[in-house]
């Protein structure tokens, strides 16, 4: 399970991703689209633990990546 909960990111004083939330339950597919630019791969980076967000909950499997990478 991936559950993103009230995330946000800035970069440079500009705010990039705002209070994204998701949830992705085992078995089930999910599709991330948007255009260039839009924050697809900011807010995935935290998933991976290679990013603290400003704030927000991020967990993989119920642990957070950030804390306790694999």
């Amino acid at each position: 399970m991936i559950e993103l909960e009230n995330m946000r990111e800035s970069i440079n004083r500009k705010e990039v991703l705002r209070r994204i939330s998701l949830t992705v339950k085992p078995g089930e597919v999910h599709a991330y689209l948007g255009h260039n630019g839009a924050g697809k791969t900011t807010a995935f980076r935290p998933i991976l633990g290679l990013l603290v967000p400003d704030s927000g909950r991020v967990e993989v499997l119920g642990v957070n990546p950030l804390k306790t990478p694999r």
